[in-house]
């Protein structure tokens, strides 16, 4: 048998069974390479769990690649490094975009909604850091237009979860448009028929985090759907309801 190329602690082994009481999901889409990673990671290696990085360890470009070519970036972290993830995530959406007043205000309200569930306000980011790279590599590096994306999506978790949003935290057509918009369809097959013309960017975007973060993290076990496999099945078996540069343009920002 061929031993991974990636280095793992075979010292720090979890038998399956362990995993869905001690261990909470990561996607691996989350973690820069070369950057040190926030928490413990874990990942299925020859039907047991080991420790691929401890928190604070480096990931490289090589070894991200490594495990997104392999189909092993639908990763655990112990359930108790969840609030180390969630900073870490903060940290990233904030480095992103401008931070106005509207945006701060749509933090709070999340907080304090999700205070008692705070795996839906790690969702509410992990969305945001997904738009916001995306943004990124379409040319929107800040300004009014970035921050609305963010606050858009970013309250796109309270609408999952079924909350009413204050009419003040939705000021900005682009938010608007995000909360109303984002099960809509690049062919105009939606159910609002927003055409391509009326989906902006924005909606666009969001309508891909949302279906990629779905495919990557609502499953248990083995049913996650790796990152790469997700975004080829939105080009092949999905045709048409995503922008597909902005899905080749997220394929491109994994590789990196």
């Amino acid at each position: 048998m061929r031993p991974a190329p990636y280095s793992l602690n075979h010292s720090k082994t979890l038998r399956s069974s362990i995993l869905r009481k001690n261990l909470a999901p990561l996607p691996l889409a989350t973690l820069e390479a070369d950057a040190a990673v926030p928490v413990d990671i874990y990942l299925e290696h020859d039907r047991s769990l080991v420790l691929c990085r401890e928190g604070g360890e480096a990931l490289s470009v090589e070894v991200r690649r490594q495990l997104l070519e392999a189909g092993k970036d639908a990763l655990w972290m112990p359930e108790t490094h969840r609030p180390r993830y969630l900073d870490y995530l903060k940290r990233s959406v904030h480095a992103l975009c401008t931070s106005g007043p509207k945006l701060i205000q749509a933090r709070s309200y999340l907080e304090s909604r999700f205070s008692r569930t705070p795996e839906s306000l790690e969702a509410a980011y992990r969305r945001a850091y997904y738009a916001g790279h995306l943004a990124q590599d379409v040319g929107i590096d800040g300004g009014a237009l970035l921050d609305e994306l963010t606050r858009g999506v970013l309250l796109l978790g309270a609408c999952l979860e079924g909350l009413e949003i204050p009419q003040d935290l939705k000021a900005g057509d682009s938010v608007g448009e995000v909360l109303r918009g984002y099960k809509e369809r690049f062919d105009g097959c939606g159910p609002l028929g927003w055409n391509r013309e009326q989906q902006r960017l924005p909606v666009r975007i969001a309508c891909l985090v949302v279906a990629f973060e779905e495919a990557t993290m609502n499953q248990s076990g083995e049913e996650r759907g790796c990152s790469f496999d997700v975004l080829r099945s939105f080009i092949v078996d999905r045709h048409g309801e995503f922008d597909p540069r902005l899905v080749a343009g997220f394929i491109r920002i994994l590789e990196r």
